[in-house]
Order: C-alpha cells, then structure tokens, then sequence
C-alpha cells in the first residue's frame, strides 16, 4: 500500500510537471537578421524572442551561400550601442559551437531599456566584411503573464499534493485504529 501511495504521488508530480517543463523549455526564437551576399549568408536569431534587460541569447549561422556549406574559418563580431548614445560601444565575439558548424552562440547583456543599435561584424580568412547593421528594442525586465501562470500552477499543484498526502495519511491512521 505504501508503494502504491508513493507511486501515485510521484506519477502525479510528473504528470503534472512536465508539460509545464517542456512548454517553456520550446520557446520561440525571433529572427532579427537574415543577410546574404555572394560569399556568406548570416542568421541571427534571439531568445528571448523580446528580448528584456539583462542577458538575451543570440545564435548565429554563418554559412556559404552557394552550397550552404559551414565556413570553418569564418568569426563573428557583435557590436552593442544605445541608440542615443552611440559613442558607448559594446564588443562581444560569437563562439563557433565546432570547427565544421555553421553555428555560433553569444550571450549579450542589455543594460537599459529601449533602442539598441546592433552590427555584425563578419570575417572570413581574414577578409573583414562591411558592417551588418539591426536595430532591437529591449524591454523592461518584469513578471511576464508565463511566470506568473507558472508560479500560480506550481501553488494549485502544491496545494492539490498537500491534500492527497493529508488524505493518505488520514486514511492511514483510521486503518491502524
């Protein structure tokens, strides 16, 4: 009886845990540039898809627009501004995931909200390429309808738990009674 009691606690925590855990780990990428000339082609894409104050991922692919092959000797630049004061800039270099992947990631930091003035900067065997200019609105950082859905799930799932745990252990003592 003590297994089956445990068993159905812990088929009910999975139950309703994991669709919550594989619902907000498949968020959406946003695509802000798709470039392409004759020697490259360049994606960036960013999670959040709104990006918020603090660190947003970027993910990048670099590949040959003729076959769509990887370059392997290709890096990218990630220059930062706030639209208002250009003169502040900030660097960050996207990390190649493997020598023959077309994909590279970069974590940037937003500092404040608003516009921010985003390049990217390609270089391939050498050769600097002209700066890929994007413009993205950062928002203010705050508690998202999804994080607070999560937080009222998670106190409805907790409360409904505690009551079957106090069912069970009820139940329990009236049998041994």
């Amino acid at each position: 009886m003590i297994i089956l009691q445990k068993s159905l606690v812990t088929f009910l925590f999975c139950l309703f845990t994991f669709p919550v855990l594989i619902l907000n780990s498949q968020e959406p990428s946003s695509l802000i540039v798709n470039y392409k000339t004759d020697d490259f082609v360049l994606l960036v894409r960013t999670l959040p898809p709104k990006p918020i104050v603090g660190t947003s991922y970027f993910k990048l692919e670099l590949f040959d627009s003729v076959n769509y092959a990887p370059i392997p000797s290709g890096k990218i630049k990630i220059l930062t501004s706030k639209t208002e004061d250009s003169n502040e800039k900030y660097q960050v270099l996207a990390i190649k995931e493997a020598s023959e992947s077309k994909e590279y990631h970069a974590n940037v930091t937003f500092e404040t909200f608003g516009d921010w003035n985003l390049s990217f900067i390609v270089e391939i065997d050498g050769v600097q390429y002209p700066e890929i200019g994007s413009e993205i609105y950062i928002s203010q950082k705050g508690v998202s309808n999804i994080s607070y859905g999560n937080y009222v799930f998670f106190g409805v799932l907790l409360t409904i738990i505690s009551i079957i745990y106090i069912l069970i252990k009820t139940s329990k003592k009236r049998q041994n009674n």
